[in-house]
């Protein structure tokens, strides 16, 4: 049975996954995320699972280690300043290879920053860290997806075994919109990993190492990462499309937020009569939805205007990905405290064609 709720985003987050039976939720709060923290402090209680409030966003990505190594349905939630501190351990979940989800409700930076809307963390999430490590990153564009996506990001992460991202704006965290909900839970208990450090007294026991002194030991081990990352670079993106077809001559690329308004003034376009742009909405930021984009770009000439609350750190990629296969214009081409409203990407859109 379904049913439809109001929630603020931040909330159909939680909702979304304890259905996807995470039992597990250790964080520090910070704004604009910590609604995701208050839930979870009420709905992780009794034979439904365990939360906990660390002492710090260090503390919190370690126990998040812990519970992932025991073979936990895991995950934590911070904002781009606790996204910051989680780095050595999300690393460390890489090394060892573990399935953790982590929400990251953006905020402006660089440093504490302010609550003003951003998309800053772009970079910091599919790249995050170093040792040539990628996240599996999800971007919703409304509270529905906040709660879909969920499922998502545990299955990839277990079934790859490594970090995904549930990259979401201020804005998405926090407006309150119509969710479609499963009317009961999961409670389910945690999954049967062969790999897991669970206690040995009936089997061989297992070890989780991340330190590879022999060099031969290290080269194999990155080559498997690597192969890893094609593979889902390969069969996991996902994206959706509007209004496009054979007669567009320019594409939005926007995510989030900026993608729900880019829909409006596209859609206001077509009642004027202007019907050759459409919307092309990145899902999976890592992998890239490059393979449909291509598709779409390589058909004929045509225009790409990105329109995303940074300074450009996706148009960055598309720009060296795509190789001057077409033109591609940034707007606003900064961080700004305001979202782009749909009469302003209108605008955009008419200066370019």
């Amino acid at each position: 049975m379904q049913k439809k709720v109001l929630l603020k985003g931040n909330h159909a987050l939680v909702e979304g996954s304890i259905r996807s039976g995470c039992k597990y939720f250790f964080g520090y709060p910070i704004t604009p995320q910590s609604e995701v923290m208050e839930l979870f402090s009420n709905r992780l209680v009794g034979d439904k699972g365990t939360f906990l409030q660390a002492e710090s966003e260090v503390s919190a990505i370690n126990m998040v280690i812990g519970a992932a190594v025991a073979g936990g349905r895991v995950m934590t939630a911070s904002s781009g300043p606790g996204i910051d501190l989680f780095q050595e351990g999300i690393g460390n979940l890489h090394a060892h290879q573990l399935p953790v989800v982590i929400a990251d409700i953006m905020r402006g930076g660089p440093g504490n920053g302010a609550l003003h809307p951003s998309q800053q963390d772009y970079d910091q999430a599919i790249r995050g860290g170093r040792g040539d490590q990628r996240n599996i990153v999800l971007a919703p564009w409304n509270a529905q997806e906040m709660y879909d996506l969920p499922q998502l990001a545990f299955d990839l992460s277990e079934k790859y075994r490594n970090v995904v991202i549930i990259l979401a704006d201020n804005i998405i965290g926090q407006a309150y919109e119509n969710v479609t909900i499963e009317d009961n839970e999961k409670i389910v208990g945690d999954p049967e990993r062969e790999w897991a450090l669970t206690g040995a007294k009936d089997r061989k026991r297992n070890l989780s190492i991340a330190h590879f002194p022999d060099p031969a030991v290290y080269n194999e081990f990155h080559r498997g990462l690597q192969e890893k990352y094609a593979t889902i670079s390969k069969v996991e993106q996902r994206s959706e499309d509007y209004f496009i077809n054979d007669e567009t001559e320019l594409i939005v690329i926007s995510y989030g937020i900026v993608a729900r308004n880019a829909f409006s003034a596209i859609n206001n376009l077509r009642e004027e009569g202007i019907k050759k742009v459409g919307l092309f909405r990145p899902i999976t930021l890592f992998p890239y939805p490059f393979k449909r984009l291509g598709e779409i770009i390589n058909s004929k000439n045509i225009k790409i205007l990105v329109v995303e609350m940074s300074a450009g750190q996706m148009a960055m990629d598309l720009k060296a990905h795509i190789n001057n296969k077409c033109s591609i214009s940034l707007k606003p081409g900064q961080a700004t405290a305001e979202v782009p409203g749909a009469e302003k990407i209108k605008a955009w859109i008419k200066e370019l064609i």
